[in-house]
């Protein structure tokens, strides 16, 4: 996969909130016109209308009130930035951890390579090495890799 079939993030020109395609010189606007009938009724598309949650999302959102956890608003989260951010954060995580790439591979059942990449936060890990580390070291790595507190 070559840098040119990466999306690019969305942009903001002329105050509408644009996808842009700099490889192929294609755009799209990602909010609804005002005639637009979605934005009307509250139904689809990206009118700001937030559908009702479900029973499932009702109750895991009761299970982490009760814990103390406060939920993230969507609006909150930016994925492009998490994603530049993350290989530093597994970065430090794992300069604090081990004491060089070879215990990293061991310990991640990865290539001296792949750990090598991480060391020198190059590179990021798939999610079921952010699980493993989770469970590694309970009490710092949710704190170091998502500014969570330990519970």
């Amino acid at each position: 996969m070559s840098r040119h079939d990466l999306p690019e993030p969305p942009q903001l020109v002329r105050g509408h909130l644009m996808l842009v395609d700099m490889f192929r010189g294609s755009y799209r606007e990602l909010t609804p016109q005002a005639d637009d009938q979605s934005s009307r009724n509250g139904s689809g598309g990206m009118s700001g209308a937030r559908p009702a949650p479900t029973a499932h999302e009702m109750a895991a959102q009761a299970r982490d009130a009760a814990r103390g956890l406060r939920p993230m608003p969507a609006e909150a989260l930016q994925p492009w930035n998490m994603a530049a951010e993350f290989p530093e954060m597994w970065s430090r995580y794992i300069r604090a951890h081990f004491h060089n790439h070879y215990e990293v591979a061991r310990a991640f059942t990865c290539s001296e390579r792949a750990a090598r990449k991480w060391w020198d936060g190059i590179g990021s890990c798939r999610g079921d090495k952010v699980a493993m580390a989770c469970r590694m070291h309970p009490e710092t790595a949710p704190q170091m890799l998502f500014g969570i507190a330990a519970e």
